[in-house]
């Protein structure tokens, strides 16, 4: 009998120390991703499908969606084009929206031709 505890003691300690690894890799991927490129450029849409803001950012390759959740209102027109830093949000995202690729919040928020 102790020896089937020490077991599962032991299994459970190694399962959590893997799990661990995962959260902490995956997080600094993200973070990665975001402060390496420093500010990108995107096109604002407004009430598109079900959500009420969303940025477009086009990078050549790859494209996302995001819903901005502070957003200055000077910003929220149809068709402007901003850069803008991101970091991800741990906001919900809008009931309904289910165009984006992530909920961010911006800085630095700029017009851009």
């Amino acid at each position: 009998m102790k020896a089937l505890f020490t077991s599962l003691v032991v299994l459970l300690m190694v399962a959590s120390c893997k799990s661990a690894e995962v959260v902490t890799t995956e997080n600094k991927d993200v973070n990665e991703e975001v402060t390496q490129d420093g500010a990108v450029t995107g096109v604002v849409y407004v009430n598109l499908k079900g959500c009420p803001v969303l940025i477009l950012v086009d990078s050549g390759t790859d494209q996302k969606r995001l819903y901005p959740v502070n957003l200055p209102e000077e910003f929220k027109v149809d068709g402007t084009k901003i850069s803008f830093n991101y970091v991800p949000s741990r906001a919900m995202q809008p009931e309904g929206c289910t165009l984006i690729d992530m909920v961010v919040s911006v800085e630095n928020v700029q017009k851009t031709r």
